[in-house]
């Protein structure tokens, strides 16, 4: 995923980090999508408003949880 680094940086820098899905947020509609949190402040808000970019998602699951919801299990 590319992540701005500077207020208007429309391209972003590549970037890779594990996260934590805290929130489903009623504002994320459809699938494949996330709502990544910048923090508070002016800076913060500049990021996360330039933020439109594609990312990959690899969704991590216990064991036990994974076998009852892959398909064929």
């Amino acid at each position: 995923m590319k992540l701005p680094t500077v207020p208007g940086d429309y391209r972003g820098t590549q970037s890779q980090f594990l996260v934590i899905s805290q929130d489903t947020g009623k504002a994320i509609r459809g699938p494949y999508r996330a709502d990544l949190y910048f923090g508070s402040g002016d800076l913060a808000g500049d990021l996360a408003g330039v933020m439109k970019h594609t990312a990959r998602w690899t969704v991590l699951l216990p064991f036990g949880l994974a076998i009852r919801v892959l398909p064929g299990s």
